[in-house]
């Protein structure tokens, strides 16, 4: 036996020494070299005949332990004695199949330097889906704090270490290797009925090891957070050797002094395209598509002086926006960087309009967005003030770089002497990276403002489409993750109170609140006139704020508690007054100013204009679709869902769409004809259009519930 193994594999076993022998004779029939393993026995003090079995061939290690302990008790007490670099659990009941089979595992230990990696064996029953029976390294148990825990009593082990290796996933580094011709047979399994194996656990031990399954998600998601530290320590180290590489050539110090390597700076100088190299990166899912080929073209046709990155996922699995941006930052050479969107087209004089309104206090400038429509569609972020995390865009243009809350990362310039040292979080895959990003900078002390200077086309959705199921769910998952973040830990009202409270152009978001907390009090003194006009006044404001008027619509509804109090009532009447006036503060178009509040358009005009907007929508949701398909036949469907459920939604509530589908999958189910789907479109429209008739006969207006 060699005196320093290279594979431990532990084996708790009891009494069953035929399975035994049967996989000792198959490590000694495939293992090439045998004095690299060391097979690591399990056994209880009251296993007479265990303890006294004896094979020859294979180098054995015995552990003797009380009887009655949980596998991951059994799993622990073999690896605190086991020598070898990379591990194994394995049970008593495997066949080992594969000839040279320890060749093949120390290659996949091989390709990762710092062997944090899961080797996965085929075991003929879970093959790719779960592994069954985990390889590791020694550097991985060490920051696990053991091979498993020892709370499992039988099952779930390989699936609590799989999970770790999940979660490495998500925070991008995929370090799971299976091996599909490395098989490891489990014979402990059944057939069914159709001819398949099946593996059957013990219910009632299953469900507690469960329950410790469960408990444990808080656990392995601090060893996966760890692992990751390691490959990144790792992976810059390689960055360190090869910058000591570039250097080495250099002997001539004197040669050095060239032009490029300076910049000057003095509080006179503005920056420009003239004396300011930029870099551009550009992220895509695909270089190929219509909107990333003119986005690229743009850059080109309106811009000078720059570097140019550009990354392709090719719609690749496991795409993280944040790790691609973060990408970008880690090899920029320049001072200063543009991240873009694809689905941004820039114009004549964009990047000198984001330079314009860089200073000494500026760390990060955005610039104004339109739509294909070339409506104004952001000039900032605002947030909730309920500290939920959700927010929209300001729909008010600054006349000069103004200060904003946080932004919108499709177009984003960053001063990386300020801020190269804040990574975007790449636990926000899709949503949130960039409000969190921007929030940071405020954070470490830099303002992010908006420009007025530039104004680009942003079509939104190019990705992943807005709205949709997939949407909602990410969207929703990392909203909680940025609750966690920064509302539970108070960073977010620190931020509030420390330094926003300075920013004149922030305190006015700020102070809605108190405000609208002076309307919802009336002062009994103050006349219903006085009070209308301040109302009045107070969503002037808040017009172009959709988050904020949506925000007080909320805390004016729950005020009133029940039915909508009319405007003459002693005691709620104001807030009926309020309510009237933040309704029609919310259906006036934002570029509109000449609309004035005291003469509200009537509730049926309000519900067309909404009805178009949404119709509207749904166009362009399948134009956008079509150009995505190359044909509108496999949007068609569900684009009218989607569009139809917002329509009925916005007219008459969820309660009302919901009793819809329920009669439309009624009628599917008595007609289960695939053709009936086709219908779907006609059977929502012509219900929508027999209750709209009805309600008007009826009411003379829809009811806006």
């Amino acid at each position: 036996m060699s005196a320093s193994p290279t594979f431990s594999i532990i084996v708790p076993t009891r009494g069953r020494l035929d399975g035994l022998r049967r996989l000792l004779a198959s490590f000694r029939a495939t293992t090439k070299d045998i004095n690299r393993i060391e097979v690591v026995l399990v056994m209880d003090e009251d296993d007479d005949a265990t303890i006294r079995f004896e094979y020859a061939g294979v180098p054995l290690k015995r552990v003797i332990v009380r009887p009655g302990l949980s596998m991951g008790s059994l799993n622990m007490a073999g690896y605190e004695v086991a020598s070898g670099r990379y591990i194994m659990l394995l049970n008593d009941d495997v066949i080992v199949r594969t000839p040279a089979w320890d060749e093949g595992i120390l290659a996949a230990f091989r390709s990762a330097a710092d062997e944090i990696v899961l080797v996965h064996v085929n075991d003929k029953i879970f093959e790719d889906r779960l592994c069954t029976f985990p390889f590791l390294s020694k550097t991985y148990c060490e920051v696990a704090g053991g091979i498993c825990p020892k709370d499992y009593i039988r099952y779930r082990i390989d699936d609590h270490i799989y999970n770790v290796f999940n979660l490495l996933s998500v925070l991008g580094r995929t370090r799971i290797l299976y091996l599909p011709d490395v098989v490891f047979e489990h014979t402990n399994y059944v057939l069914t009925a159709t001819g398949h194996v099946e593996y059957r656990p013990d219910p009632v031990i299953h469900e507690k090891d469960t329950k410790t399954f469960d408990s444990l998600l808080p656990q392995r998601k601090e060893i996966a957070v760890r692992l990751a530290g390691i490959i990144d320590q790792h992976l810059q180290s390689n960055v360190a050797n090869l910058r000591k590489a570039l250097l080495d050539p250099v002997m001539d110090s004197v040669a050095l002094r060239l032009p490029e390597y300076s910049r000057i700076w003095s509080d006179n100088t503005s920056l420009s395209s003239e004396n300011t190299r930029v870099t551009i990166g550009i992220v895509s899912a695909n270089l190929r598509c219509d909107h990333a080929r003119l986005c690229i073209d743009r850059v080109k046709k309106h811009t000078r002086n720059f570097d140019l990155i550009v990354l392709d996922n090719n719609r690749g699995p496991n795409f993280n926006h944040s790790r691609e941006i973060n990408r970008i930052i880690s090899i920029c050479k320049t001072d200063y960087l543009i991240l873009m969107d694809d689905d941004v087209f820039v114009e004549p004089g964009w990047l000198d309009g984001m330079l314009r309104c860089i200073d000494l206090s500026v760390g990060v400038v955005t610039p104004l967005h339109k739509d294909s429509s070339g409506k104004l569609s952001y000039a900032g972020v605002v947030m909730r003030p309920d500290y939920s995390g959700h927010h929209t865009h300001c729909l008010d243009a600054p006349e000069s770089g103004s200060p904003i809350q946080t932004l919108c990362s499709a177009i984003t310039l960053i001063d990386l002497g300020k801020c190269g040292h804040l990574h975007f979080d790449e636990t926000y895959n899709k949503y949130f990276l960039d409000i969190d990003f921007g929030l940071r900078v405020w954070e470490a002390g830099f303002s992010v403002v908006c420009s007025p200077y530039t104004i680009v086309t942003h079509l939104g959705g190019a990705t992943v489409q807005q709205g949709g199921d997939l949407s909602k769910v990410l969207f929703e998952q990392q909203r909680q993750n940025f609750v966690r973040a920064w509302i539970k830990t108070k960073r977010y009202t620190k931020l509030e109170r420390e330094v926003w409270g300075k920013v004149p152009a922030i305190q006015t978001i700020l102070g809605v609140p108190s405000e609208l907390d002076s309307l919802l009090i009336r002062n009994p003194a103050e006349g219903v006139d006085d009070f209308r006009r301040r109302a009045q006044a107070f969503f002037v404001r808040l017009r172009h704020y959709p988050v904020l008027l949506d925000y007080s619509r909320q805390r004016i509804c729950d005020s009133i508690g029940g039915e909508r109090p009319t405007v003459d009532e002693s005691e709620l009447g104001h807030l009926g007054l309020l309510l009237d006036i933040c309704d029609t503060a919310i259906f006036i178009r934002p570029n509109c100013d000449d609309l004035a509040l005291s003469h509200p358009e009537p509730k049926l005009v309000q519900a067309t204009r909404r009805a178009l907007r949404i119709l509207r929508g749904g166009l362009q949701m399948l134009q956008h679709e079509q150009k995505r398909f190359g044909s509108w036949k496999p949007a068609l469907l569900p684009v009218s869902y989607v569009t139809l459920k917002r329509l009925i939604i916005s007219l008459w509530g969820h309660e009302t769409f919901d009793r819809l589908e329920t009669k439309w999958r009624a009628m599917r189910i008595r007609t289960p004809d695939r053709r009936l789907a086709l219908q779907v479109p006609q059977f929502f429209l012509a219900v929508l259009f027999k209750a709209l008739t009805s309600t008007i006969r009826r009411t003379g207006d829809p009811p806006l519930s």
